[in-house]
C-alpha cells in the first residue's frame, strides 16, 4: 500500500475538528473516534483511504494554505 494524505480521502472532515485543530490544520476521519484528530498532510499508509473529488481536494488545499499563512503569521510575531 502506498502512502497517502488525509486531505485527499473522501472519509476526511475538516468540520468534524474543533476550532483550535482545524486552525492546524487538522480534521477528523469518519473511520475513527470523533476525538481522533489527524494532520491533512500527513503521509500515512491507511487501508481505508478513497480519494476524494478533485473540486473537494482542490477546497482543502486552499484552506490549508489559508492556515499556514496563519500560522505562519503566528510564528512571526513570536520570533
Amino acid at each position: 500500500m502506498s502512502d497517502v494524505r488525509c486531505a485527499t480521502c473522501q472519509k476526511f472532515s475538516v468540520q468534524r475538528a474543533d476550532k483550535e485543530m482545524q486552525d492546524q490544520g487538522f480534521g477528523c476521519c469518519d473511520r475513527r473516534e470523533p476525538f481522533i484528530c489527524f494532520g491533512a498532510r500527513k503521509e500515512r499508509d491507511c487501508e481505508h483511504h478513497v480519494p476524494a473529488a478533485a473540486d473537494v481536494i482542490a477546497k482543502r488545499e486552499t484552506w490549508l494554505a489559508s492556515q499556514t499563512d496563519i500560522l505562519a503569521e503566528d510564528w512571526s510575531i513570536a520570533a
